[in-house]
């Protein structure tokens, strides 16, 4: 069975090198190695050329992860396409265990998953948060989520659906809408846990929440396409889910006591009422992440205390994402 690898890169210089060698060294060999450059500006091109011959490396003007994958993937040779990203190192056995399951001539898709060595509050968080989620897919026989930083395709599949929709810009979306048509397809798709890739996630608080808020707008296009999933995938937490929906509420009670505070109508009973109101939405909230915050407070209790800060500060950002996303798709600029 022969397996392409696909990297999309943009300005990339700091990252390409590691993710490539890693690739090379892989115990199972890929049959070719195909890094999309997105319309680099940095040194991403000159990096590359230290490799030689041992990769192919494809240039397009900047369009976005979605279609670098998609040059890389029509011009690749195999039968199965394997994808990461730039700022990704595969672990050395990631390739030989993404592609056991195609031993299965009816698999047609693998998820692989996050580490990360970072010691960060935020990035710790961040994984902790991924992890919760692959305990959800472990518990299921096939999935219909994958993301595209450890995924791998049958390419035949890849492109009964049009592999990834170039109309996401961004990387926040196209992923699991390709998995998403695939699976209302009737394809079936698996979590492989030990195809492992080592990511260093955003270590900066306003980066981290620069990304939810893309989250919250992009979801808007995807749940427009693919309604049924609104309120359930196999890999989406109801904390997020519905966490999200009342930190909207959360915040229209605050702005209606601020109303009432700003009129001269607040009084102890209706702050007393608003009060109740704001904690029975934080119980619910809180309740709804609970596993993510047990998580964290297991590995430390600084990661606790700092869940129980964060969670409802993202709600908020990814609640402006998707309003965001509402606006744009209701005509809006």
């Amino acid at each position: 069975m022969k397996i392409s690898v696909i990297v999309p890169a943009f300005n990339a210089e700091k990252t390409i090198e590691a993710c490539v060698q890693a690739l090379l060294s892989q115990s199972l060999k890929p049959f070719e190695i195909i890094i999309g450059d997105d319309g680099s500006k940095d040194n991403t091109l000159k990096v590359l050329e230290e490799f030689g011959k041992k990769i192919r490396v494809i240039s397009q003007e900047n369009a976005g992860p979605a279609a670098a994958r998609n040059n890389g993937a029509r011009l690749a040779k195999g039968e199965v396409i394997v994808f990461t990203d730039s700022d990704c190192i595969t672990a050395r056995n990631f390739i030989k265990e993404l592609s056991k399951p195609f031993k299965n001539p009816e698999i047609i898709g693998a998820q692989g998953a996050y580490k990360t060595k970072q010691t960060a509050l935020i990035a710790l968080f961040d994984q902790s948060d991924i992890e919760t989620r692959y305990e959800k897919m472990k518990k299921q026989e096939f999935i219909d989520f994958i993301g595209s930083y450890a995924a791998a395709y049958r390419k035949k599949e890849f492109f009964q659906v049009g592999g990834f929709d170039e109309q996401y810009k961004m990387a926040s979306g196209e992923d699991p809408d390709l998995s998403f048509k695939l699976s209302e397809l009737g394809k079936k798709m698996v979590f492989c846990e030990k195809a492992v890739v080592y990511h260093s996630h955003p270590e900066n608080l306003w980066k981290y929440l620069r990304t939810k808020f893309y989250r919250g707008y992009w979801r808007v296009l995807l749940y427009a396409r693919h309604p049924g999933k609104k309120t359930k995938d196999s890999y989406t937490s109801k904390g997020t889910l519905y966490g999200t929906l009342l930190q909207g509420i959360g915040i229209l009670i605050f702005s209606a006591w601020l109303s009432f505070f700003l009129t001269g109508n607040a009084t102890l009973e209706v702050d007393a009422a608003f009060l109740a109101f704001g904690i029975l939405l934080n119980g619910c909230f809180y309740y709804l992440e609970k596993i993510l915050i047990i998580k964290c407070f297991k590995k430390s209790i600084a990661l606790g205390i700092f869940s129980l800060i964060i969670l409802p500060v993202r709600g908020i950002f990814q609640g402006f994402g998707i309003a965001a996303g509402f606006l744009k798709k209701a005509g809006f600029k």
